[in-house]
């Protein structure tokens, strides 16, 4: 995929930036760069009236400007550099593409993203107007069960239509299904925000009746796009700059002064005019509210829309600067439902880690009048809207090689948005509390799912397997493998084995659930698992103590070795963390690296690892070390362990002697018909379940669930129930440790 983080670095960022056409198209304007660190500097920039056009981005405040505001901020006491003197021509040097180039483009878009009706407009990359309009009718006729007809909500100043269309399994008919609302482009130079919203549309429509989470969220709910919220300075930056890059801020609103434009998103009634400074009554700057709340046809569109729906929930898109921005904005206090707030919007920016909070803890300023604000606050015309403000990438216009990944980065947060969790879905409803992957050997994978059960519903959970494209691949049902015991309502465990994908890639696992009382929920990606390698614990060796034996209390040294069991591919930057669940055993260095690991190849840790070894116990002993590792090249992971054995008079002499803390041994006789044994070791007392699947992952037979103290023990398995084939038997404890063994029957 796409890498956007390693290259939004600090002179593409700059570079993206582009002019600032107020009423006259041509006027130089140039970025300025505030040091972040002095804060007081903000309140300058409030007497000057410029506070609100801030960005606070990469540890500094940036700001554009025209050369008169220039002369204003030079005449102050402020710190800060001219990053480029005349950024229009700065961008028309290095920016704009070619029609050539961006047929090149569009052609790798195509190879790495898997959306296929969503492509690069004619203005820079993006959508004209009118193709945003011919984007809506295509959809519809592609998909006529699933997108409404497009309908004009209200006519803008200058008489354009401002489109909306719904997403839904009956998007035509009325139903009583949760409301979500998408919009953008309420400013008309920040057409990324249209650009997402348009790509997760066809994201939606493409891949319903494949992708369960798109399944649900079209049948269940009732989702509405309006994509341009301000046409008429949208078109007007067509017309100054039909190749891209016009920075028309406001509508088109004749104020009468020769000035035009008010600012649509300071123009809602909640706390409008608030201050002079989230806001300015002054009709030539770039935040004027207008003449009074809802003075503009375009956001009594917006309005009259939202009191005719029970919106539950709804993002306002914007640009830039990579935040997920709530209530409040005019003022910096949290709202009643701060932490719902927080909750959700941690887990909408789980992966493209973008900042979240208020205006003021995201942006370091504050404005008002803002759609989120009216949104959310506004209680007595319409119900409550959760709103957010998603600021999406590095500038106003990003460059065309980013509108695929930026929209992208932000499929999981609009999917999330819809699930609504805590609005629609509520914390007493079923949850998947973590969702994990094992692999067990060459051709199989073990999933299981810990899932919380509140109201003692029945529930049906299943894992969905995507690769790294966001492709879909594979469902996998999962069973209630009974090692809850009785207690009900409590957590319960689901899990599954299924095939390993044929080929080599990282892939994603989703955990999906659906409850008898019809709650549903879904998880971002909490777990990943690859068919490379995988890299494997090998063994260890001394590096502190090359002659002597250590003791309890001893400091122990060592270097770890690994192996890559692949056969094709070498990985890159692999890292091991060692750690232990004994209060007997202190790791007091975590992490170290091995360099690369070809396939077949065994690698030595480079800096090694330190242990200490408690002085409390008094009898020889077992130590399970879990370990966990990774290369951040691909943030590819695996687990294993090393089990040290140690007594009250140390190591073995040899120092490399090493024995199974947990153990479950491979069956015998196996094949075998109908009964087999199966042996199993356990260092320490422990909640111990041996557990026998069959290929479909469904649980066949509970062996052994209770606690036992340390030993050695034997489980007969009678199969004489059970048709030939193979089967996994599965050793669990309470302390983590898990492991499989294959079983033929053969009758």
């Amino acid at each position: 995929m796409f890498s956007r983080k390693s290259i939004l670095c600090l002179n593409a960022f700059i570079l993206i930036n582009i002019a600032i056409s107020m009423a006259q198209a041509g006027e130089r304007y140039s970025l300025l760069v505030f040091p972040l660190d002095k804060i007081e500097q903000l309140q300058e920039l409030k007497k000057l009236g410029l506070a609100a056009e801030v960005r606070a981005v990469n540890n500094q405040f940036e700001l554009i400007v025209n050369q008169a505001e220039l002369k204003n901020i030079q005449g102050a006491d402020l710190s800060y550099n001219v990053e480029i003197e005349d950024i229009t021509a700065h961008y028309n040097e290095n920016i704009k593409m070619s029609s050539a180039e961006l047929q090149a483009l569009q052609k790798k878009m195509d190879r790495q993203y898997s959306v296929e009706g969503f492509e690069l407009g004619s203005m820079g990359g993006y959508y004209t107007y009118e193709q945003v309009v011919s984007e809506l009718d295509s959809m519809h006729m592609l998909y006529p069960d699933l997108i409404s007809e497009k309908s004009s909500i209200g006519v803008s100043n200058e008489g354009e239509d401002i489109w909306q269309v719904t997403i839904s399994d009956n998007a035509g008919l009325e139903s009583d299904e949760p409301e979500i609302l998408y919009n953008a482009l309420h400013h008309a130079r920040e057409p990324q925000s249209m650009a997402t919203v348009i790509y997760f549309m066809y994201y939606l429509l493409e891949n319903y009746g494949r992708d369960p989470q798109v399944n649900y969220i079209v049948s269940n709910r009732k989702l509405h796009f309006i994509p341009v919220v301000n046409p008429d300075g949208y078109l007007y930056n067509e017309t100054i700059s039909p190749g891209g890059g016009g920075m028309w801020r406001k509508n088109r609103r004749d104020n009468g002064n020769n000035t035009y434009g008010v600012d649509l998103n300071r123009n809602y009634s909640y706390q409008w005019a608030y201050d002079n400074v989230g806001s300015s009554a002054d009709p030539s700057r770039n935040n004027y509210r207008g003449t009074g709340p809802f003075s503009e046809p375009e956001t009594q569109a917006v309005r009259d829309f939202c009191e005719s729906h029970q919106i539950r929930l709804c993002l306002n898109y914007h640009t830039y600067g990579d935040h997920l921005i709530y209530p409040w904005t005019y003022i910096d206090l949290e709202t009643p439902d701060a932490i719902l707030y927080q909750k959700l919007a941690s887990s909408m920016t789980e992966i493209n880690k973008y900042d979240y909070g208020t205006g003021y803890e995201t942006l370091r300023y504050i404005f008002n009048g803002s759609a989120t604000d009216w949104m959310y606050g506004e209680q007595v015309t319409k119900n409550k809207i959760i709103s957010m403000t998603p600021e999406v990438g590095p500038a106003f216009w990003p460059s065309p090689a980013l509108i695929y990944p930026l929209a992208e980065e932000n499929v999981q947060a609009n999917m999330l948005l819809a699930i609504g969790s805590g609005v629609i879905s509520t914390d007493s409803s079923p949850q998947i509390l973590n969702i994990n992957a094992e692999q067990m050997g060459a051709d199989s994978i073990f999933t299981a799912a810990k899932v919380s059960n509140p109201n003692e519903e029945v529930l049906a959970v299943q894992a969905y397997i995507d690769n790294s494209a966001k492709t879909y691949l594979d469902t996998i049902k999962l069973y209630d493998d009974g090692t809850h015991g009785d207690e009900k309502p409590g957590d319960l465990i689901f899990s599954s084995i299924f095939s390993k994908p044929q080929i080599d890639g990282l892939f994603n696992l989703h955990g999906y659930l659906e409850g008898s009382n019809g709650g549903t929920h879904f998880l971002t990606v909490l777990n990943s698992f690859n068919t490379f390698g995988p890299i494997v614990y090998d063994g260890w060796s001394w590096y502190i103590y090359e002659d002597s034996i250590p003791n309890p209390g001893d400091m122990l040294g060592f270097k770890l070795y690994l192996t890559n069991n692949g056969s094709e591919r070498r990985i890159d930057d692999v890292e091991a963390r060692l750690y232990s669940n004994d209060p007997r055993i202190e790791v007091l260095n975590f992490w170290s690296p091995f360099g690369s690991i070809s396939a077949g190849e065994t690698a030595k840790s480079i800096n090694g690892y330190r242990i200490q070894i408690s002085s409390d116990f008094t009898q020889d002993t077992t130590i399970y070390l879990p370990l966990e590792i990774s290369s951040s090249e691909e943030y590819l992971a695996w687990s294993d362990s090393m089990r040290l054995d140690l007594s009250v008079t140390g190591l073995s002499e040899n120092g490399t002697t090493l024995q199974a803390a947990f153990a479950l041994e491979q069956n015998y006789p196996n094949p075998f018909n109908p009964k087999t044994v199966i042996s199993y070791q356990l260092p320490v007392i422990s909640q111990v379940n041996i557990l026998i699947y069959n290929l479909l992952g469904q649980n066949a037979a509970k062996l052994v669930s209770k606690k036992q103290p340390a030993g050695v023990y034997k489980v007969e398995w009678d199969a004489s129930g059970f048709s030939s084939g193979v089967y996994y038997c599965i050793m669990k404890t309470d302390t983590g440790f898990m492991q499989t063994r294959k079983l033929l029957l053969l009758k």
